[in-house]
């Protein structure tokens, strides 16, 4: 009787799946006239699709548009609302690591995704050009010469009926209006003349120190040194600097790069590249984790031999709603760890391999909550934090004649993921339970074997139930909870309406006219009467407030959802009232009930 024993606890949390309930109020609950809005503080209303445009953020004060000698208590909500999570403001704050340390790269890496670019074919025309290269000189009109040649180590390309032109040290942008000028003396007539920078030599850079493939590597002469990095596969973004990286020639240092200046601020890299250059990267600086509420999750490199939270807090760029941080690392050789705010962490001294996790940690003074359903005004509403339902509900306006304020429930979305891993979890024991149940006869196990199917369909079916998180705040008698609103919550309130839907297993599902003398066989009858699978006996009721009725001798109400359960045929294993419990709690959701 174990494995029954572990069906009734998976039944329990299946209903509760579908249908939390709030501890009821005391008796004078919402549209009784006996709740006064009182001192809210203010609320803020959100427009709706209705109104977008018009007083958008108005503060709604207590007295502001309640009707005289009327409550307003009358909430919105629709028979079948928008999946949780599809509407209302997102709320961006983060509370805690977004991801770890293992998942961030350094800062600059993504600059080394391509690790064999070809070169340009088309010359720069800021380039400068150099011996070697090869330039063509077309002169037309009266008198006709050409040339196509490398730049000699003079500078120069020799022209037929001219002599030598130089080029060299000049911009490809430029060479033609400095070949018409030396031209210009030597040929007074009617003639034009064409140049152009074909091609720049090839040369070849060394690439040294912490990168991936060091080596010597050919490219153009106007290739930048970021190219030549490229072609070495990158920085090394575990021992190599992203901002100490040398160009050498001749063995002196020539200029310094720091690649954080061109990913920041744009500025250059030398493309001023010479045959035999060599691009030095040099050791890693010490490497800082940002994560959490920032806009940059990486890893940081500061250079010096100290470096302190104000420059880390520029390069990741916390979120406005960043407060603290929290700084772990090692101190002498043990762990550390530093709780401090903002303002602390700009003076604070880091030091390598510390992770930075910066924290929203400002206790939040507002709530936002939604409205659904039959409702007049904003479908969202920015309340204090400790609000609760009846005290909100003040602020929403309905018709009575349409709004079913006496059916209100909440959607809440934390609700719906607690309820989902509970499911999960007590299903897994269920079948744990399920293979290792044991057999005292040959007879008995085929039995059992037989039943086990029947049960690990249900589970199966089961594992695809995904909770509503619906909340109910009403008791059979209608008195409604005044429960606390939390962030994110949905607020629910139905239509009225006078018909009852009978669903699950009858021949015709379809929605009935409410009759108050009709019974539950009368309207499973005006359906076409249960189905082979059904059994006119076994049957729930969902109520408009999302609240369950189990009771078989309850009546049914307008707006009541009728569903008839499958009956189970078995053979000499009689299946208990737990493993029926089971189906009655699985039907609960509506949707799933065609799967069982």
């Amino acid at each position: 009787m174990r494995l029954f024993a572990r069906l009734a606890a998976v039944c329990l949390l299946l209903g509760l799946a579908h249908n939390a309930v709030a501890q009821p109020a005391p008796p004078g609950g919402l549209g009784s006239g006996n709740v006064s809005p009182g001192p809210l503080p203010s609320i803020v209303q959100q427009s709706n699709a209705a109104s977008q445009g018009a007083n958008n953020n108005a503060v709604l004060t207590p007295q502001s548009s309640l009707p005289p000698g009327q409550n307003p208590a009358i909430y919105s909500g629709v028979t079948a609302p928008v999946p949780i999570g599809s509407g209302g403001p997102p709320l961006p704050t983060l509370n805690a690591v977004q991801q770890g340390t293992n998942n961030l790269v350094p800062f600059g890496a993504s600059l080394f995704t391509n690790t064999n670019p070809p070169s340009s074919a088309a010359p720069n025309p800021n380039y400068v050009i150099q011996p070697g290269d090869n330039v063509a000189i077309n002169v037309y009109g009266g008198i006709t010469s050409q040339a196509t040649a490398p730049v000699d180590t003079q500078g120069n390309i020799f022209l037929p009926s001219f002599g030598p032109v130089h080029v060299a040290g000049v911009m490809a942008a430029n060479l033609q209006a400095a070949v018409q000028q030396q031209l210009a003396h030597a040929f007074t007539g009617n003639v034009s003349v064409y140049a152009v920078l074909e091609s720049q030599s090839s040369i070849n850079v060394y690439v040294a120190g912490y990168v991936k493939a060091p080596g010597q590597y050919e490219g153009s002469a106007s290739d930048s040194a970021l190219d030549f990095l490229l072609r070495a596969g990158g920085v090394d973004p575990v021992r190599g600097s992203f901002r100490d990286i040398f160009l050498l020639r001749g063995g002196r240092e020539l200029q310094k790069i720091d690649l954080y200046d061109f990913l920041l601020s744009g500025a250059q890299i030398p493309s001023t590249l010479h045959d035999g250059d060599t691009i030095l990267v040099g050791r890693q600086e010490p490497m800082i984790a940002a994560q959490g509420a920032v806009r940059n999750n990486y890893l940081f490199e500061l250079p010096g031999a100290q470096a302190f939270g104000e420059s880390l807090i520029q390069l990741a760029q916390p979120l406005p709603s960043a407060t603290d941080a929290l700084i772990t690392g090692t101190r002498g050789g043990e762990p550390f760890s530093h709780y401090v705010t903002l303002a602390e962490l700009a003076t604070t001294a880091l030091q390598d391999q510390d992770e930075v996790t910066f924290v929203a940690d400002a206790a939040a003074t507002t709530i936002t909550v939604q409205v659904q359903g039959s409702r007049i005004g904003p479908s969202v509403l920015v309340a204090d934090a400790g609000a609760t339902l009846k005290t909100v509900l003040q602020y929403v306006h309905v018709n009575p004649a349409e709004a079913a304020t006496d059916s209100v429930y909440i959607i809440r979305p934390g609700l719906a993921a607690q309820q989902y891993q509970a499911i999960q979890s007590a299903l897994d024991q269920l079948q744990q339970a399920l293979f290792y149940a044991t057999s005292l006869t040959t007879g008995e196990a085929q039995i059992r074997a037989t039943e086990a199917q029947s049960i690990q369909t249900y589970i199966n079916n089961a594992r695809t139930v995904q909770p509503d998180g619906v909340l109910a705040v009403a008791d059979d008698n209608n008195v409604q909870s005044d429960v606390l609103l939390e962030n994110g919550d949905i607020i629910v309130i139905p239509q009225k309406t006078d018909t009852v839907m009978v669903a699950g297993e009858v021949q015709s599902p379809q929605a009935l006219k409410f009759d108050a003398a009709a019974t539950r066989a009368d309207y499973i009858a005006l359906a076409g009467g249960a189905t082979e699978r059904g059994q006119a006996s076994r049957s729930i009721i969902k109520r408009l407030s999302g609240r369950l009725v189990l009771d078989p001798n309850a009546k049914v109400m307008p707006g009541d959802e009728l569903i008839v359960l499958p009956y189970v045929e078995t053979e000499d294993f009689v299946i208990t009232q737990d493993v029926l419990s089971l189906i009655y709690q699985v039907a609960a959701s509506t949707y799933f009930a065609s799967k069982l």
